[in-house]
């Protein structure tokens, strides 16, 4: 590098600004990525206890007092 004349010292510069901006983006939609399958996945385990509640008939009441969800989300499932 420090054979690189000004020009050539400010194009590299500017290249490894590109790669580490890159990288940076590509690490923030990773993790998001990773957030978003861990909530669906929080999500479908909620949903999970109310349908076996209700499959072993459960009053609606008991199931939305046991696992806190409204009785309409309940009534959807």
């Amino acid at each position: 590098m420090s054979n690189l004349n000004p020009d050539e010292m400010a194009a590299y510069e500017a290249s490894l600004k590109i790669a580490r901006d890159n990288y940076s983006h590509d690490e923030t939609i990773r993790k998001e990525g990773e957030l978003k399958g861990k909530l669906e996945g929080k999500l479908e385990e909620k949903r999970e206890t109310p349908i076996k509640l209700i499959s072993i008939n459960i009053p609606i009441e008991k199931i939305d007092e046991i696992t806190g969800l409204p009785i309409e989300e309940i009534e959807k499932l």
